[in-house]
């Protein structure tokens, strides 16, 4: 199953080591990733295409609890879903 991750972040330090910690740590491949900052600095979009044999789509709900998370959107086999 793959699927694309829209995240905006809060720009701190790690923050990109975290999200990709649980990604890995949940069983997904990183397929594809973009990120870039705010023009003010202050906030992240990340763009991740993620695949997993599994049929499992706990991800978007394991990544909704970082603390740095402030919105999530999922695209792909799945029907959109917001987060924040």
């Amino acid at each position: 199953m793959n699927f694309i991750l829209q995240l905006k972040l809060r720009n701190i330090d790690g923050v990109l080591e975290r999200v990709l910690g649980v990604v890995r740590y949940r069983g997904y491949q990183i397929l594809k990733l973009m990120a870039n900052p705010s023009p003010d600095g202050k906030r992240m979009e990340v763009t991740l295409k993620v695949g997993s044999k599994s049929k499992s789509n706990h991800l978007p709900h394991h990544l909704k609890k970082l603390l740095d998370v402030e919105a999530l959107e999922i695209y792909g086999e799945m029907t959109k879903v917001r987060f924040g």
